[in-house]
């Protein structure tokens, strides 16, 4: 049998990696984004309302559904 605070070290060690994996794949993801805005914003008509557009529909395909907007 194994101690119980082996098992919950190792769950911690796992949710660690797991979290950190999250980290990465989140600031690969905001990499690209950027990227794809630098290039926008290469062309003068991109104005503020386009690139928020632009991150607002970015966010709406990572979701599950759509975005609800507080006022």
């Amino acid at each position: 049998k194994t101690s119980p605070k082996t098992n919950t070290a190792k769950e911690q060690r796992d949710k660690d990696d797991s979290s950190s994996e999250e980290e990465k794949q989140w600031f690969t993801t905001k990499e690209k984004l950027l990227k794809r805005l630098e290039k926008k914003q290469e062309c003068p008509s991109v104005d503020d309302a386009k690139r928020a557009k632009i991150v607002s529909e970015f966010i709406e395909k990572r979701s599950d559904g759509p975005q609800i907007r507080l006022r």
